[in-house]
């Protein structure tokens, strides 16, 4: 051993006390350290994109009237008319990852009364039932402070022809609300137990105009208006094109297209 070497205190881990030089060591580098991962988490959390604005009314059940349609995905067209005079299609789900069409069968075409959760994206709303708390109507009966109101006639329907619309599949009930992002891959195997549980499958578009992002959500059903569920479940949470005719019923976009035509983008 050289002079120097001799000098150097040793520590030994068993004994009590540390030697001035290695604890001063020790401080600056677990002092170091933190840090280093502090800051890294700080610009983690900073690149990381804003949520939007969404949520999941989990403890309040809330008591809703409208007129109920079963097909191709139970829908209330609830009393409360939106801020464009248009009538609010809310899309009824189950509890869990499941349909509401059985629960609500009865009441399909008649006004109803059902208690719920608020399930909320933008202008985007759910109701998850309570599946025993549906009661028909008769014409002119509401509920204490919400004022009756005749039913509402058939849907209106508009249609704008055929198109081709790039986007994501997502499950409406996670992506509207129950959980948040809801998309992208991470998110695939929970989107493909909700589609084939029943939950209305959503194509997400985005578009770009002017500096700015606007978003729709398309319906996605067969050519005969017919549920597509279990067809599509292999291209949930990735970027595809559907081909396809699409509608307007009241506030809700739908696509009428074929399994075959929804098919994969890939980036060159």
């Amino acid at each position: 051993m050289n002079g120097d070497s001799r000098d150097e205190p040793m520590f030994v881990g068993y004994l009590d006390g540390m030697p001035r030089r290695t604890r001063a060591a020790m401080r600056a580098t677990v002092l170091g350290v933190f840090v280093v991962v502090a800051s890294a988490a700080a610009a983690l959390t900073s690149a990381q994109l804003p949520f939007d604005a969404s949520g999941y009314d989990l403890i309040s059940v809330r008591t809703f009237e409208g007129v109920v349609r079963v097909d191709p995905h139970p829908t209330i067209e609830l009393d409360v008319p939106s801020t464009a005079g248009e009538i609010v299609r809310a899309f009824v789900v189950n509890l869990g990852k499941f349909s509401a069409r059985g629960a609500l069968e009865e009441a399909d075409g008649k006004r109803a009364r059902l208690r719920g959760k608020l399930v909320y994206r933008g202008d985007q709303v759910m109701i998850e039932l309570l599946p025993w708390s549906v009661e028909v109507l008769g014409e002119g009966e509401s509920a204490g402070d919400v004022a009756a109101a005749s039913a509402h006639p058939g849907e209106t329907v508009e249609a704008h022809g055929e198109v081709t619309l790039v986007g994501e599949i997502v499950d409406s009930k996670c992506y509207y609300g129950v959980m948040n992002p809801g998309n992208l891959k991470p998110h695939r195997g929970c989107a493909v137990r909700c589609i084939s549980g029943g939950i209305p499958p959503v194509l997400l578009v985005r578009s770009e105009a002017a500096g700015e992002t606007s978003v729709r959500y398309v319906l996605l059903v067969g050519p005969d208006g017919a549920p597509i569920n279990e067809a599509i479940l292999d291209r949930v949470a990735e970027p595809v094109q559907a081909k396809g005719a699409l509608e307007r019923h009241d506030d809700m976009w739908v696509l009428r297209v074929a399994p075959g035509d929804i098919t994969r983008v890939t980036s060159n």
